[in-house]
């Protein structure tokens, strides 16, 4: 428990997650409390429950692999997988041969899709949420409906730059925004979607960071014979962003 990496092997599977036939919403307090057979161990998987994603029973497996880990603790594995719902399901043994098991669920979209693949209410998530100027911020919403729109808003300091419905007959769109010198500092998005009363209400900033204000400072010392009492010269060199000149106060 000391935070350190360790070497282990171990198998890694990627299963694909059964999904109900129809998107059920979830209870309306938010709360989940996993309900499981009676008798079942600690570590058994709970009750399926058409609203909760990670209580949906495993289906075939997608991809497995044997892992071995540095000496930091670290190993790279890479697949292709087509979009819907995984769980990936890593398995090793400690030092005391004892088996230790991690999960992890995770979703794969083809941003180019026009269609949700996942029965789940509502979904949004974009590749990173701090982008630098120049960039595009990508957000991908959904939903597993067999219809539904969602209204999209950006907004920037205070002004809306763009509002729209997304599209009819398609229940996955992406917004894409490029990202000007003027909109750093950030700017917020915000998806609202609404069905079976439910509302499902998403408002998140986006960091556009002053990375053009980061400033590099080192000294420069001329070295050479000097007399008692003389003065030596030190010269203070500032740089910007790309080894650009830039001005600056300094005391």
């Amino acid at each position: 428990l000391d935070g350190e990496g360790q070497i282990a092997k171990g198998t890694l599977k990627i299963h694909a997650v059964r999904q109900p036939n129809n998107v059920a919403r979830s209870e309306i307090s938010g709360g989940y409390y996993p309900r499981f057979r009676p008798g079942a161990a600690a570590d058994d998987d709970p009750l399926p429950d058409p609203s909760q994603p990670h209580s949906w029973e495993l289906g075939e497996v997608a991809f497995t692999t044997h892992f071995e880990t540095s000496g930091q603790g670290e190993a790279e594995v890479k697949t292709q997988l087509a979009p819907g719902l995984y769980r990936a399901i890593l398995e090793t043994h400690d030092k005391f041969n004892k088996k230790v098991t991690a999960r992890y669920q995770f979703i794969v979209v083809n941003p180019a899709a026009d269609q949700f693949p996942v029965k789940v209410p509502n979904f949004v998530n974009a590749a990173k949420w701090s982008v630098d100027v120049g960039e595009q911020f990508q957000l991908v919403w959904g939903t597993g409906y067999d219809t539904g729109r969602a209204y999209v808003e950006v907004e920037h300091r205070g002004k809306i730059l763009r509002a729209f419905w997304t599209e009819k007959n398609v229940t996955q769109q992406m917004l894409t925004v490029p990202v000007t010198e003027e909109m750093r500092g950030g700017f917020t998005v915000r998806v609202t979607q609404v069905r079976d009363n439910r509302a499902y209400l998403l408002s998140r900033h986006v960091e556009v960071p002053w990375t053009n204000k980061n400033l590099t400072i080192k000294w420069e010392r001329f070295v050479s014979k000097l007399e008692p009492g003389k003065k030596e010269t030190f010269t203070a060199v500032v740089s910007g962003p790309d080894a650009k000149k830039a001005v600056a106060e300094f005391v």
